[in-house]
Formats: C-alpha cells, structure tokens, sequence
C-alpha cells in the first residue's frame, strides 16, 4: 500500500526535476547566445576600424602617389596644378582599374558555381539533394 502511496510523490519529484532541468538549460542556452552576440559585436567591431584604418592608408598612399607621380612630371609639365591634377587623375585612373579587375575576378569566380557553398557536397562538388519531408496521409 505503501508503494501506491508513493507513485504520486515520485512522479511529482519527476515533474519537478524536468522542470528544474529545462529551466537550466535555457538558462545556460540564454547564456550562450549572449556570449555569442558578444563576441560577434566584438569582432564586427574590430573589422569596422579595420576597415577605417585601411581606409585611412589607402587615401594616404594614393595621395603620396600622387605627390610622387607629380615629383616625376616635373620636367614634362612645369605647371605645378596642372602636373598635380595629371598625377591625381592618374592615380584615381590606376585604383578604378584596379578595382574594376577585383570585382571582374569576383563575378568570374561566382559564376563558377550555380549553387551556394553551403548546398554543395565539398567531395564531389555538386549540389545537395534537398531534405523532403513525406508525410503520410490517413484515411
């Protein structure tokens, strides 16, 4: 009798203990994502003023280039500002060239591929079968 008596309390035990459990594991699931989120903000950071910096040196090359280029010109052109615009232009000329060259590389290496990277099998290179789902139907 004393068994029937203690179903009741064991599965309240159960009960509580799941409980107890999932609780902790969002808890500990919360706790993650917000690692998570800090360390992507951390990282998205520190590639912003990367990218600032690298910004920052691009303009200062460009502009002792084009300092540079007009240091070379001297004899050809004696106008000064028109030896400076020559060199400027110049300059901008060569980085549009440079940039146009990255971004045709890009397209051609993009349109290798007709499927994304993350539906291709890495071994054979071929595009994933998509996961269909078949459901029985009940009559």
């Amino acid at each position: 009798m004393d068994r029937h008596e203690d179903l009741p309390e064991l599965i309240g035990r159960l009960a509580g203990s799941i409980s107890t459990f999932i609780e902790a594991k969002f808890a500990l699931l919360r706790l993650e994502i917000d690692v998570r989120l800090r360390t992507h903000a951390r990282r998205a950071f520190l590639y912003v003023a990367a990218a600032c910096l690298v910004l920052t040196a691009l303009l200062i090359a460009s502009v002792a280039m084009s300092f540079g280029i007009s240091a070379l010109l001297e004899r050809r052109i004696p106008d000064a500002e028109a030896r400076r615009a020559l060199a400027f232009a110049i300059v901008a000329i060569a980085e549009t060239a440079g940039a146009a060259a990255l971004a045709w590389t890009a397209r051609r290496l993009g349109a290798g591929s007709s499927h994304t990277a993350s539906s291709a099998d890495p071994e054979t290179d071929r595009p994933e079968a998509p996961l269909v789902l078949h459901t029985r139907k009940t009559s």
